[in-house]
């Protein structure tokens, strides 16, 4: 499929209620119809990580940083690059292994990093304060159309997926035209499409880096660059 053929929140909206045979909008407000098609935006990157976004930091010596203050819309954290290098993922208990005094101050650039908090993310060693180097981050992030112009941020060929969520959102909602059954089955069928679109995904789409977990051979030639296992008082 070609960009030209990524609808506009507008177009999906409209498929949707042709689908519903309410073009009039009489039993299903477009504002209901939009916030769907929201919620199956995200269905659908939550799953397989699409779209991924970046956002860069400037760092002065901070030690520890809000991840939703860096980037409001992000999923997952997945990778940090300090000064173009990337830094390795790891946690409290790795660096008490690694070096017993992790948490004494230390005059060098940060190797890795670990989160104290579900929301926070702190660098080891603390960078010094002084020169700013920016920080990069990595994340498959939140979607959303902000107009009826906006265009499908999605590979092209999961539009038809928009129509199947609508209709099982449609049905579900309580009121007149509640009806469970037919909200099942439109959810069957919209989960056997989202496969689909997660087949043509792996197929087609080059593949991507490794997340960021502990204890991996990667973030290990980062924490020891030159293959030894140094277990530092």
């Amino acid at each position: 499929m070609a960009l030209s053929d990524k609808p506009t929140r507008a177009a999906l909206r409209t498929s949707v209620q042709l689908e519903l045979m309410d073009t009039a909008a009489r039993w299903w407000s477009a504002a209901e119809i939009n916030g769907w098609l929201d919620e199956w935006l995200n269905e659908v990157n939550q799953k397989y990580e699409v779209i991924w976004g970046s956002a860069t930091f400037t760092n002065t010596g901070t030690a520890t940083v809000t991840l939703a203050t860096v980037a409001p819309g992000m999923l997952r954290l997945d990778a940090v690059y300090w000064d173009d290098k990337r830094l390795a993922f790891t946690t409290t208990d790795r660096l008490e292994l690694i070096r017993r005094a992790w948490r004494d101050t230390i005059t060098q650039k940060p190797r890795a990093i670990y989160q104290p908090t579900a929301d926070t993310l702190a660098f080891w060693p603390a960078p010094v304060a002084g020169t700013g180097f920016d920080v990069v981050f990595e994340y498959p992030r939140d979607l959303t159309f902000a107009a009826d112009t906006s265009t499908l941020e999605l590979p092209a060929w999961a539009k038809f997926s928009a129509i199947q969520w609508g209709g099982h959102r449609a049905y579900l909602r309580r009121g007149p035209n509640f009806d469970g059954l037919r909200s099942a089955r439109y959810k069957a069928i919209f989960e056997r499409q989202l496969d689909q679109v997660g087949k043509t995904f792996r197929q087609f789409m080059p593949k991507r880096s490794t997340a960021l977990r502990p204890a991996t051979a990667y973030e290990a030639g980062i924490l020891d660059p030159v293959g030894t296992r140094l277990y530092l008082e």
